[in-house]
């Protein structure tokens, strides 16, 4: 989400193919974008990351659970990427799956879990689009 960098200390010769798959993944697209963090300055339970793709007319938000408890939040997509509501998809490297057209979203992570979705404006979902847009 940030930086547009994947390191690893793995062997590349002996990194199995689900972890490929994931390099794969998080590879940096040619459109150099960042990440914000539209609650850095409110109490939130959750870290919230949101990248934008412009040419997509999208969003890939992260949410983080660092805690040691499980945390239930709702967040309007208005406060998180200032639309009124969009088409939602649960989004990794083994693909996406509609979540739906929504206004908020509604997230429970158990401890140290993280959920990346996909927002769209225009309802297209990612397809096999890489987290750095490719």
């Amino acid at each position: 989400m940030l930086g547009g960098i994947v390191n690893t200390s793995d062997l590349f010769h002996e990194i199995p193919t689900e972890r490929t798959n994931l390099f794969r993944f998080l590879e940096p697209g040619i459109e150099k974008t960042t990440a914000i963090f539209p609650f850095v300055e409110k109490e939130e339970q959750l870290e919230v990351m949101v990248k934008k793709y412009v040419s997509k007319k999208a969003y890939a938000v992260l949410f983080t659970n660092r805690q040691e408890n499980v945390i239930t939040g709702i967040y309007s997509l208005n406060s998180i990427v200032g639309i009124n509501s969009g088409t939602c998809y649960n989004w990794d490297e083994k693909g996406s799956s509609l979540i739906g057209t929504q206004t908020n979203i509604n997230i429970t992570l158990n401890p140290h879990e993280s959920k990346l979705l996909y927002i769209s404006t225009d309802g297209a979902g990612p397809g096999g689009m890489t987290l750095g847009g490719k």
